[in-house]
């Protein structure tokens, strides 16, 4: 899968992790209402979850796969009006048409009516955000200078080096740029990746796409499917230390709604992995706050942060409510949801976190 920015339109402790600082804020408060709406989906399979995505979108700038699956679970319980309403809601906040295929439940299954009246929702909506195209083009510039050098280095270590450059300069702007502010470049910062916007950027400064492959068919190539941004996180990934040392600042574009919960569970789970390698340098890093359980984001005893005793599993429960996180029993459940009846619930970096 591309790792490359394809953008629209453009841590030995128990103790579960203190309630983030400003509980009551607005993004906070999206990111409850909505896994409320989910559970209240899960438990009753009806209508009782549209006031709490109602609410939600109103209180906050919707992360597109919300409206998303809000827009799922309307068609299961065949509602037409909530269908078309909820993808309205995510067209009016940068989504683009192609990504209506994202989930199984929809393909092959929209009557041509049906598909009439998207389109018409779609050319309807007005953006209710705006993008800065010179920031577009900075991080785009970015992500493809290291995914170009990545893809041509092999095993040659003077390419390596250029390629963990790249990467730290890329850190080092999101840094400086960004989370000092208390803000991540996300989608509700850049809106979610898309190869339309990614062809425009190759065609206006005359690149060629490093992942394009003759032959691949075309669903494979459509990054809008995914529903996230995907480039910046990922470099951050890839720095091994960088979250440990900027905890604080993740903390803060948390609260602030530019970091998804999920993503900052990524990123700890991660640094943690990396801290208990083996071969780890641990005098280049601060360490990670080691506990007995996380939030199970990676599954299997080899990846060392996955617990399934009832003990372990209240803690990582403990875990995900105090950074606001969708409960762990409920994410099972959605894995079951996706495997049984086509939906798609996860559309982040591990995106399916029963595997």
């Amino acid at each position: 899968m591309r790792l490359i920015l394809l953008l629209f339109s453009l841590c030995c402790s128990s103790v579960a992790l203190p309630q983030l600082r400003g509980a009551t804020d607005d993004a906070l408060r999206y990111h409850d209402l909505v896994n409320a709406a989910e559970r209240a989906f899960l438990a009753h399979r009806d209508s009782s979850c549209y006031p709490l995505y109602d609410e939600a979108f109103r209180v906050h700038r919707p992360f597109l796969k919300d409206p998303y699956i809000a827009a799922q679970i309307a068609f299961s319980l065949r509602d037409t009006a909530r269908f078309l309403g909820y993808l309205q809601v995510g067209f009016r906040h940068g989504m683009p048409l192609t990504a209506v295929e994202a989930a199984p439940l929809f393909r092959g299954h929209l009557s041509p009516d049906l598909r009439a009246a998207i389109r018409q929702r779609f050319a309807s909506a007005k953006a209710l955000t705006m993008v800065d195209p010179v920031l577009r083009d900075t991080i785009c510039a970015m992500c493809y200078r290291s995914d170009s050098i990545k893809l041509s280095m092999g095993r040659d270590p003077a390419q390596l080096e250029r390629f963990l450059q790249e990467e730290m300069r890329t850190r080092r702007f999101l840094l400086d740029s960004f989370l000092v502010h208390g803000r991540f470049i996300n989608e509700q910062v850049l809106g979610i990746s898309s190869d339309a916007v990614w062809n425009d950027f190759l065609r206006r400064t005359g690149r060629k796409d490093p992942y394009a492959m003759p032959g691949l068919p075309a669903m494979a190539m459509q990054e809008e499917l995914e529903l996230r941004l995907k480039c910046p996180l990922n470099i951050v990934l890839h720095g091994n230390c960088f979250f440990q040392q900027h905890w604080a600042l993740f903390e803060q574009a948390l609260r602030n709604g530019t970091l998804h919960p999920k993503d900052f569970a990524i990123l700890e789970e991660t640094s943690v992995l990396w801290y208990k390698k083996p071969d780890a340098e641990h005098e280049s890093c601060p360490p990670p706050v080691l506990r007995s359980a996380y939030y199970n984001i990676f599954h299997g005893p080899a990846d060392r942060t996955y617990v399934n005793t009832p003990e372990g599993l209240a803690e990582v429960e403990r875990n995900r409510a105090a950074i606001h996180l969708q409960t762990y029993a409920a994410d099972e459940e959605k894995l079951r949801l996706e495997r049984a009846e086509g939906f798609a619930f996860f559309f982040d970096f591990v995106d399916r976190p029963g595997r």
